[in-house]
Parts: C-alpha cells; structure tokens; sequence
C-alpha cells in the first residue's frame, strides 16, 4: 500500500511537468532539431575549443548569423516593396495634390509617447490601435521568450548530452540496459543524419540557388528574375520537406518568367532564358544536391516515402512544429519495431 501512495504522490508531482512540456511542446522539438543539426559541427569545434561553453557558442552563431542576415534581408525587400506600394497608391487614389496617406503619417508623427501610454489607460473608451500594439507586443515577447528556451535548451542538450544519457540508462532504464542501449543509439544516430542531413543539403541548396539565379540575372537579355537571393533561400527551405522539395519554388518562378516574356513581347528573343532557367534549377538546383548528397547523409533504413508521409501528416496533426514531430515519431516507431519488437517475441 506504502508502494501506491508513492505513486500516487510522484504522478501528482510529473502532472504539471506533462501539462507544461506539452505547453512548451515547439520549444522542445525545435532544440532537439537545433541539437541534432548543430552537433557534429559543435563536435569539430569543440576540438579545438576545450571549453564546451565556448564551442556552443561558436556553433550557433554560424547558424544565427546567416539566419539574421537573411530575415534583415528579407525585412528590407518587405519594406521597399510597401514604399512602391504605397506610392502606386498614392497616385491611383488621391489627385489634385489630396495625399491621404502622407496627411496621415504626418499625422502619426505629431502623436508623442505620453498620449499614447495615457489613450492606452484612458478608461471608458476603446482604442484599436491600442490593443493591437499590446498584442503586438505580446506577441513579440512570446516569440523572444520561446527563443531564448530553444537556446537555453541547445546549450544544456550540447554540453550535458552523455551525463543525461548515463543518467536515463541508470536511474529510469534500469533493467535491459544492454536492449535500451541498443534502442537509444538507433534513434540518436537516425535523428542524426535526419536532422543534420536535411540542414547540410539545405545549406547546398541555398549557396546553389543564390549563385545560379544571380548568374542567370547577370547574363539576362531583359527578363530577370526577382530577388535570386530571396529564391535561392526558399529554395533551401523547400527542400527541407522530401518528396516534393525544390520543384514548388522553381516551376512557379519559370512560368512567371514565361509569361512574363510572353506580356512583354519578347517570347521568341528571351525563350532561351527561360529554357535555361528551367534547366539551370531542375539540374543544379535540385537533382544535384537531392539525388546525389541527400542519399549519403540520409537514414537508410526508412523509406523516403514514410518520411515524406511524417511530414506531411506531422503538421496536420500537430500544427508547425510538426515538421519535426513526424519525422521525431517516426524514427522512435522505426528503431522500436527494428530493436525492441523483435525481444519481446510477440510475433
């Protein structure tokens, strides 16, 4: 009976340690995907790094850095395109000189702090734009905070991986170490070469992209195309999911060049650019780097076709982070079936 109320006791204690990791459920698949895809780089560096704190740091700032530069990147093309946006509509809806959206900016930038802070804790009355900076903001500090949990997360998985391995083996697995043991290098090494693989040929794909596009727009006859550093990128996340991959950024973008080129007259002069741009991306862009480097760092014993599944039903089910949860839950039912399924001589 004594043995009941200790379980009794420590399942009250893991309730809200269950109700919290499944709150916090991105913030834990993304560090695994982040521990997994940074690790082997973190091992090259902590070679020659003796300090484990120092070496991951390293390691995520060659991820962080790329990833600011692009979303400043990306946040700078977002603004010149609403500045040309807002100019088309300046002269599509206002005339004789009536420019709404300059008396309207004018009018933002004569609002000071204090009236804003006052407007927001006025009572009685209701202020938009008041609620929407606040859910701005929280959003933003939401965002910020779950950062930081993933990096946090990153840190201590990369420094302390072996003693929380050592850890589980002794005090939760305590009997068949030998079988867990087994079981728990299958998954390690398969999210491995999922997880690194998929960022490694990812990356290929990337520095593909950008040099391709922005060579093609060097010798372009007039049709260019937009923002090949942009493409070349989503290029790069497109070919995250297998299966589908490169071919839902680059087909799109050749038939906008193509009808591009037809609106502008030009279809009989500028077809060879359109033909090699086609070429260009089904070849370098996307044969290259997904059939030749994405079957040496892939995992063997899963088929594609199952992983192309994961993914696919993984958001469905459990939203973005189920990006990663599908291949996660795949790779555990593949090694349990392989390692654990065979010992219980059941079938």
């Amino acid at each position: 009976m004594q043995k009941w109320r200790w379980l009794i006791l420590g399942f009250v204690l893991m309730l809200p340690v269950f109700i919290m990791a499944f709150h916090f459920l991105d913030v834990i698949v993304f560090s695994i995907f982040m521990y997994y895809g940074i690790r082997p780089l973190f091992r090259r560096i902590n070679r020659r790094i003796t300090s484990k704190a120092l070496a991951v740091g390293a390691s995520v700032m060659v991820v962080a850095i790329p990833l600011a530069l692009f979303t400043f990147y990306a946040v700078g093309i977002v603004s010149s395109q609403l500045q040309g946006l807002s100019l088309l509509l300046d002269e599509a809806l206002f005339e004789d000189g009536n420019n709404l959206v300059a008396t309207q900016m004018e009018a933002l930038s004569n609002i000071r702090l204090t009236d804003v802070v006052n407007s927001l804790y006025a009572q009685d009355s209701i202020h938009p734009l008041g609620d929407t900076l606040v859910a701005l903001a929280q959003i933003a500090v939401d965002v910020l905070l779950r950062i930081f949990l993933v990096l946090v997360t990153t840190y201590i998985l990369l420094c302390h991986d072996s003693e929380l391995t050592n850890w589980l083996l002794k005090k939760v697995v305590h009997r068949d170490k030998t079988l867990a043991e087994a079981f728990f290098k299958g998954v390690d090494g398969d999210l491995e070469r999922v997880f690194h693989g998929s960022i490694l040929t990812s990356i290929v794909v990337v520095i593909l992209g950008i040099v391709v596009y922005t060579s093609l727009n060097l010798i372009s006859p007039g049709t260019r195309i937009p923002y090949p550093g942009v493409t070349g990128i989503l290029c790069g996340v497109a070919s995250l999911i297998p299966g589908i991959g490169v071919i839902v950024v680059w087909l799109p973008m050749g038939i906008y060049l193509a009808i591009h080129t037809y609106m502008e007259g030009n279809i009989l002069n500028h077809l060879w650019f359109v033909g090699l741009f086609f070429a260009a991306s089904a070849v370098v862009v996307d044969f290259i780097p997904n059939w030749i480097l994405r079957p040496k760092v892939s995992v063997k014993d899963i088929d594609d076709n199952l992983m192309l599944v994961a993914y696919i039903v993984g958001p469905l089910m459990f939203g973005l982070s189920g990006v990663l949860i599908g291949p996660i839950l795949l790779v555990l039912i593949a090694n349990f079936t392989k390692t654990i399924l065979p010992e219980l001589d059941i079938i």
